[in-house]
């Protein structure tokens, strides 16, 4: 067996306060750097932490940790390894649309913003949450790696803080989970994170667009979308990909008009929740690259899935720069609700964070660590499993409710992704009346706090089952079959 060169192992740089951490990003460079090559043996974890002077309790951990996580392997008898089939031990990916270059050059400068002059309505009703019940939030897990992480704050200096509040070692994390769970093949320089939604959305839009610059919004109803689009100044022109002929209808407007971008929003936009299939997403990249104009794909709902299998979002395409990428990292709590990963060409990233200086946003240092630890150990994934499933049997007997009782009224979609029904009403009853109606049944409307009800005659309902109970669904389909049994 070769032997192994000890000096590769030695860790020069001071160990700080969380040994651990420092052990993993230390490997994970030697192995990102091909330093450390595709089958290389490690030293034993002995070797290691008598080489580096560190608890070999902690070197164990860190071991385990990188193993559970794809970057290494063991073999009983013979030693921990890197591993063979690592995407991470690649270093550069061969195959992938994050590449280094923008395809499709974006001239620099600070761009002034221009208020919008009016604010969309929407044409649908809201009811019901389509985020996850916060009884599903991983208490215990979290608590647990959090507790480990704070003792190691006891005495820490504000330069140390302050340098942990820059989230290095979580970005990190949030590219493997990506890569690893999710098959992006993100290469490092190719991903950002952002807290808040319209906060992601106003960096990555102000960066591609100029005033009066051709946008095809496939979900105008969004209001935080729309609202961006329009403080951009940008020239919006709307198509859905409910269209049976949404590809040739986006080719025509691209022959007459000159698009600079394509929002999609696949598994969760408004209304519909709608998600191309994979010839579909081949055709709007070719179109990408033969007109030259980018694609802004937003996921918040990647976990939610009812399918054989998941949606292949088109940052998994190879894709060439063209898919700029923006999506929540999990629904599993507010943090990493709030948690925005943009995934983009390097170019992008950096010329994004050149023209337009970061806000000082509020990190919760623990919170981060907690979650890097759950994705190293695979608790993230896990849990968000364990919740699919969840939420997969509340979507199965709701739409059990609405079949049972309201199918001969009402146009009922269930979702194959997200956390949302689409439902329309019929034509003798808007959604106003009807609500209005059970209200006056003295039964609670729960109405989206983040989306007031406008008291519109319309006849489509956004129905969230993100926090779900049976029996409130049945008592208040039972009182509508009712009333449009005697209308």
């Amino acid at each position: 067996m070769k032997k192994i060169n000890l000096l590769l192992w030695k860790i020069h740089d001071p160990l700080g306060r969380r040994p651990g951490h420092q052990i993993m990003e230390f490997v994970m460079q030697k192995i990102l750097s091909n330093e450390a090559r595709p089958g290389e043996r490690l030293p034993s974890q002995l070797a290691f932490s008598k080489l580096n002077h560190i608890n070999s309790n902690t070197v164990e951990r860190a071991y385990g940790i990188l193993c559970t996580s794809g970057w290494l392997t063991t073999m009983p008898g013979s030693g921990t390894f890197v591993k063979r089939n690592s995407t991470q031990s690649q270093g550069v990916f061969t195959s992938t649309g994050f590449v280094n270059e923008l395809p499709i050059a974006i001239k620099s400068g600070l761009k002034a913003a221009v208020h919008p002059h009016h604010m969309l309505i929407q044409n649908f009703t809201p009811v019901g949450l389509n985020t996850v019940n916060p009884f599903n939030y991983p208490e215990r897990i979290m608590f647990k790696y959090r507790r480990m992480h704070r003792k190691g704050y006891e005495n820490i200096s504000q330069i140390d803080q302050i340098t942990d509040s820059y989230g290095i070692a979580y970005r990190e994390a949030v590219r493997t989970y990506f890569n690893d769970c999710r098959d992006f093949k993100l290469n490092k320089g190719c991903l950002d994170i952002v807290l808040g939604r319209k906060e992601g959305l106003t960096r990555v839009l102000r960066t591609i667009l100029n005033p009066r610059d051709g946008v095809v919004n496939t979900v105008p109803q969004d209001l935080v979308l729309s609202d961006v689009l329009h403080t951009a100044a940008a020239k919006s022109f709307s198509l859905s990909t409910l269209d049976a002929d949404f590809i040739e209808k986006l080719e025509d407007l691209l022959q007459v008009s000159k698009i600079k971008l394509l929002c999609l929003r696949p598994q969760c936009g408004y209304p519909e929740c709608n998600v191309l299939d994979e010839d579909k997403c081949a055709a709007v990249l070719e179109l990408a690259k033969r007109y030259k104009f980018y694609i802004l794909e937003e996921d918040d709902y990647h976990e939610f899935w009812y399918r054989p299998k998941p949606y292949k979002p088109l940052a998994c395409y190879d894709h060439e720069g063209y898919v700029i990428y923006i999506g929540a990292l999990s629904q599993l709590s507010v943090y990493m609700r709030n948690t925005r990963v943009i995934g983009a060409t390097k170019d992008f990233i950096e010329l994004m964070n050149s023209m337009l200086q970061k806000p000082c946003e509020f990190h919760d240092v623990l919170e981060e660590n907690a979650i890097v630890e759950m994705i190293y150990s695979g608790d993230l994934g896990r849990e968000a499993s364990e919740i699919r499933r969840i939420k997969e049997k509340d979507r199965d007997d709701l739409l059990w409710v609405l079949k049972n009782y309201l199918e001969d009224f009402m146009e009922i979609e269930a979702p194959d992704s997200g956390l949302a029904f689409w439902i329309r009403f019929p034509d003798f009853s808007s959604v106003k009346e009807s609500l209005s109606f059970l209200e006056r049944q003295e039964i609670n409307v729960p109405y989206d706090p983040g989306m007031p009800f406008h008291g519109l005659a319309t006849s489509n309902m956004y129905l969230g089952f993100g926090t779900y109970n049976k029996e409130e669904a049945e008592v208040a389909a039972k009182l509508l079959r009712e009333r449009f049994i005697n209308t």
